[in-house]
């Protein structure tokens, strides 16, 4: 812990604005990658900064081409089809390649002892395999890439995104269906997909597929003889644009099947990308590398913009949140010959050259990032022994000094949770020398000066659990101590009620629900650790025993019960922090046992003040969405929201069910952040998802010591990146977490 509050904040001091309740990151400007220029030379409109952004690797483990890039705007993930189409790679938001086997599953439930033994379900991280396919698509309305096989006759279907009812059909080919076509049909790439649209060609149609019945089938058949390069929706719209290999881009009606005009009546078409945002499309020209945006209506094209640019273009790609388009370009000057050409309707933005050979652009989508796919030569290090040629990334921020929107607030969120239980710990050493609540606070006292010279903004939250033993130790003065120290304190809620049910009778008890053995309550008749809804009370001066009800028990669905038992708990930290609870979160998880924790506790719970109510929350996991219906849902613990878009703003939610909408009726902020500990963040990225159990295929534990590393850091600043993208015209947040500060 020593060592973990400099690095952090060192990371980001060159990057923030510090502030009395918020640090406002700002990342503007910065030098350009060594061999790089993103200068003037060449810019025709207003310059931008183009600021390298450091990543885990840049090298790309199993990579081997790159047929097909994408970006997936429900995730901004990257994936990476090889040429066949049979590997496809992915690189998280931070540019961290997840990797290994995984058993998916508690081992400590009963289950598996080593990866082999595994009992619940492997998963592999950071590709999807299939066999070879002809064409793959994106439809990144519906979040599925589809994989079109070598003879057109079948479709598979892999999942993008890690929002739905299951997690198993996340990066994983879920669904494989066979065509119905006719006989002589010979169906081959590109294909196009969007909002459940699908379009594939012949070597002589356009063919508008209906993917809602069992089999798909064709719908429309569309003439165009010469064969295609491409295919692309124009977002939600009714245009599909068709790309000829004759250097024609028709764009089709998807209503009438018709053919309403050639984009590139010159038959000059090197290469397109639509903007789904703007429904514009953008066409670079053969030899000169001219790029032409238009924009579509509902009777065509409209006037189109030109931009002059220095040489052949051989691929597009477009930034959603500004509408420029990026240029992959030959031309003379760069080390590779080639370089990266930043443009939007008025002009060229910013110019990147390439030191390596490019294999493809990576798609800006809504993160804005420029970067490329390249392949490096071989070399010789300083011993002179060989360095092998390899594929790499390399990604550049995209800083626009015009951009108006509100910086980002910034701030560290750590917690005091110990102890884990209701019970408190001994208080000294005298009293518990392995085990005692006087040297967690002395290692608190420790870390106190650590995070108050940092100058950075700090959110505590405090436990019942951590309360309760300063009670019971009367060590109160630790409160005072953290507000002095300007940290802002606010109610973790940690704990939830508890409850069981059976299928039988228990003794002592005249009732308690009964359920099968595969209820997530389920406890044996005869546990002794069960929650049942009386308990055995002793009186302690008389040793007289009495049957009373259980003060932790509540039954499902009660509602009120569940109110009462965190109100109390809530209301005691309320009471104890100087100036009372300024923000509360925590009961997220609670979701998973039917608890309306938003409408029906945030918003109402009693005050000290008298008044009732927070205005404040954050720090939530992927709990609270419905779909995590189990614990051991590998998703669960993911920082929430999971919709990008969400990440760099903030809303007030009303109830539970639709936590992400923003109500007129609520006065409970919710502000978004990263709730994985900082010395975790490595270990998520990799995995793909926080909750992968804890055996690879070597048989080795999923997470690492509890140790902050140069890749946390790495996956941090990647981690910001994002929602400095998303940021919209509303106060945007973000934070990063801290593991409990008595650690």
């Amino acid at each position: 812990m020593t060592h973990l509050l400099p690095l952090v904040v060192g990371l980001l001091a060159g990057c923030t604005d510090k502030g009395s309740d918020t640090a406002s990151v700002c990342c503007s400007g910065g030098d350009s990658a060594s061999g790089g220029d993103s200068g003037a030379a060449g810019v025709t409109a207003t310059p931008w900064d183009l600021v390298p952004l450091p990543v885990v690797s840049e090298s790309l483990s199993g990579v081997r081409s790159a047929g097909k890039v994408f970006r997936a705007s429900g995730t901004d993930f990257v994936y990476i089809v090889n040429s066949d189409g049979a590997e496809t790679h992915i690189l998280t938001q931070a540019y961290v390649q997840p990797e290994g086997d995984y058993c998916i599953g508690d081992p400590g439930g009963g289950g598996a002892q080593s990866y082999q033994d595994c009992a619940f379900t492997r998963w592999t991280a950071g590709r999807i395999t299939t066999t070879e396919s002809k064409a793959v698509c994106l439809d990144d309305v519906e979040d599925v890439l589809y994989f079109v096989k070598p003879d057109g006759a079948k479709v598979e279907t892999a999942g993008t995104s890690r929002a739905g009812e299951s997690w198993t059909t996340y990066h994983r080919i879920y669904r494989n269906r066979t065509v119905d076509k006719e006989e002589g049909d010979h169906l081959e790439g590109p294909c196009a997909a969007s909002a459940g649209r699908f379009a594939m060609s012949s070597p002589e149609e356009v063919l508008l597929m209906d993917m809602s019945a069992t089999n798909p089938r064709i719908a429309q058949r569309i003439s165009y003889p010469g064969g295609l390069i491409d295919l692309q929706w124009v977002g939600q719209s009714k245009w599909l644009l068709a790309h000829g290999k004759d250097g024609s881009v028709w764009a089709i009606d998807s209503e009438t099947g018709e053919k309403a005009g050639n984009l590139a009546p010159a038959g000059d078409a090197a290469a397109i990308a639509v903007d789904p945002v703007r429904e514009a499309v953008w066409i670079a020209r053969a030899g000169d590398g001219r790029l032409v945006r238009v924009k579509m209506t509902d009777n065509g094209a409209g006037t189109p913009a030109i931009v002059d640019n220095c040489g052949a273009v051989e691929q597009l790609a477009v930034d959603y949140r500004t509408g420029a388009v990026h240029a992959l370009t030959a031309c003379p000057g760069s080390p590779s010959g080639w370089q990266i050409v930043v443009a939007g309707p008025e002009g060229i933005h910013a110019i990147q050259q390439l030191d390596d050979t490019p294999l493809a652009l990576i798609p800006p989508g809504n993160m804005g990032h420029v970067g490329a796919i390249v392949q490096t030569e071989p070399t010789r290090d300083t011993a002179g022994a060989e360095i092998p040629a390899e594929v790499q990334l390399r990604v550049w921020h995209a800083d626009d000094p015009a951009d108006s929107r509100p910086p980002l607030n910034m701030w560290i969120v750590t917690t005091l949770e110990e102890p884990f239980s209701a019970n408190p710990k001994a208080c000294t050493p005298e009293e518990n020398p392995n085990d005692n609540f006087q040297d967690l606070l002395d290692q608190l006292r420790e870390n106190i000066p650590l995070l108050r010279d940092m100058g950075f903004p700090v959110a505590v939250g405090v436990t019942w659990e951590f309360y309760n033993n300063v009670t019971v130790c009367h060590e109160e003065s630790i409160f005072d101590e953290l507000a002095d120290a300007g940290f802002v304190l606010g109610n973790m809620i940690h704990d939830k009620p508890c409850y069981a049910c059976t299928d039988g009778e228990v003794e002592g008890q005249e009732y308690v629900d009964q359920c099968a053995p595969n209820s997530m309550y389920y406890q044996q008749p005869t546990s002794t650790n069960a929650c049942w809804p009386t308990i055995v009370e002793v009186d302690e001066t008389t040793g007289q025993r009495s049957v009373v009800p259980n003060p932790d028990y509540c039954a499902v669905g009660d509602q009120q019960c569940w109110f009462d038992w965190t109100n109390r708990k809530q209301l005691d930290v309320d009471r104890a922090l100087p100036g009372g609870n300024q923000f509360i979160f925590g009961a997220d998880r609670h979701r998973l046992w039917g608890w309306e924790y938003i409408q029906g506790g945030y918003r109402v719970y009693d005050r000290a003040d008298g008044s009732r109510g927070y205005t404040i929350t954050m720090f939530q996991g992927n709990w609270v969405y419905s779909d995590i219906t189990d614990t051991e849902d590998p998703r669960a613990k993911d920082p929430a929201p999971w919709h990008p878009e969400l990440l760099g703003t903030s809303w007030f939610p009303a109830v539970v069910d639709d936590w992400e909408q923003d109500s007129v009726f609520s006065e409970l902020a919710y502000f978004p952040g990263n709730s994985v500990a900082v010395t975790r963040l490595y270990d998520w990225q990799v995995t793909d998802m926080s909750l992968v159990s804890l055996f690879d295929e070597a048989n080795t534990a999923y997470y690492g010591p509890l140790v902050l590393e140069e890749n946390d850091l790495d996956v941090l600043l990647g981690l910001v990146a994002q929602p400095l993208a998303h940021r919209t015209e509303r106060p945007g947040t973000f934070y990063f977490h801290l593991p409990d500060l008595t650690g």
